[in-house]
């Protein structure tokens, strides 16, 4: 759902669409437009939906996220999959997996309410989704979001 931020006392059409000067360089709109929730949550949002459907639910074990980045939807599997034990990050930027990996890691929250079905591995790999790797078969369903 899309909403406008505008400011002074109430809404207010949506600007006239940028016209390129004759200098080639384009001018801002007076208000810029806001999503609410911000789009990637509704990426993510609309992608566990589809993960969560029966029968996949029960049966979801190992989840493949291509271009995971920072880890955003990896975070939110283990709470919307109870079976999962395996979630897979791939990146090829192996700098922004280093910083990323502190996600994947079990916080004290984790520990003192444990998952109740199946315990949940996170991996972070460096690659490429026009590359095969061997240690992504077997997945039972392959995410590509952010790619």
């Amino acid at each position: 759902m899309l909403f406008l931020q505008v400011d002074g006392d109430g809404p207010r059409p949506p600007p006239e669409p940028a016209v390129p000067e004759a200098s080639g360089a384009e001018s801002l709109p007076a208000a810029a437009a806001l999503f609410s929730p911000p789009l990637y949550l509704q990426r993510y949002e609309a992608a566990l939906s589809v993960l969560r459907r029966r029968p996949w639910r029960r049966h979801m074990a190992k989840v493949v996220d291509l271009g995971c980045a920072e880890c955003k939807l990896l975070r939110r599997l283990g709470p919307a999959l109870p079976a999962l034990r395996e979630a897979v990050g791939v990146d090829v930027d192996r700098g922004l997996l280093e910083d990323a990996a502190r996600w994947t890691e079990p916080v004290v929250y984790n520990h003192l309410v444990p998952r109740q079905k199946t315990r949940l591995d996170m991996h972070l790999m460096a690659g490429s989704a026009a590359e095969y790797d061997a240690r992504l078969a077997g997945a039972d369903a392959v995410t590509a979001i952010e790619l």
